[in-house]
């Protein structure tokens, strides 16, 4: 049985498009992410999208949308075919009753996503664990490792998320 709880996702990053066969995977994930997401929670979603649509819904630069009734709090088929086409986000789904709050973070050269527990405001918890690995580590004299241990729970080593933008040079498909 799966829940349904708010989440909201984040697209950023550079697509380049060169042939039609490649514009027709970026309106698919267009349409994809029209069909699963809205502009503001409680509110219908987007419906339809393509590529010329874009530059006019970009919030701050990026691709966002939400869903105040998201399956588990994620958006399976969005994520996984942005993966599929190396397109890089970020996901926050809000607590329910059953779960803590979280953060994915995904970028093209990532071979797992970065998952990490939160408050709702996207503040990450860091576990108890992480906490007394780092300062057994500082007590030892070994500040650089301890940094390192919180550094990987924190996803520091995670580049920021880039604005969206689609660069589409694949010929018409009148050409």
């Amino acid at each position: 049985m799966t829940n349904s709880f708010p989440a909201n996702i984040k697209i950023g990053g550079t697509i380049t498009i060169n042939t039609i066969e490649e514009r027709e995977e970026v309106e698919n994930l267009l349409q994809i992410f029209a069909n699963s997401t809205g502009e503001k929670y409680g509110e219908p979603f987007w419906g339809t999208m393509e590529i010329k649509d874009v530059d006019g819904i970009l919030e701050d630069g990026y691709l966002v949308g939400v869903d105040s009734e998201a399956s588990d709090g994620e958006f399976l088929e969005l994520e996984g075919f942005c993966q599929q086409l190396g397109v890089a986000y970020t996901r926050h789904s809000s607590p329910s009753d059953e779960y803590n709050a979280e953060i994915v973070e995904w970028r093209p050269d990532m071979e797992v996503s970065f998952i990490a527990v939160c408050d709702d405001n996207g503040d990450l918890y860091v576990p108890r664990s992480a906490v007394d690995r780092a300062l057994d580590l500082i007590k030892e004299g070994s500040i650089q490792e301890a940094v390192a241990v919180l550094q990987k729970e924190l996803g520091e080593n995670i580049p920021p998320l880039e604005p969206f933008k689609i660069v589409d040079n694949a010929p018409s498909e009148d050409d």
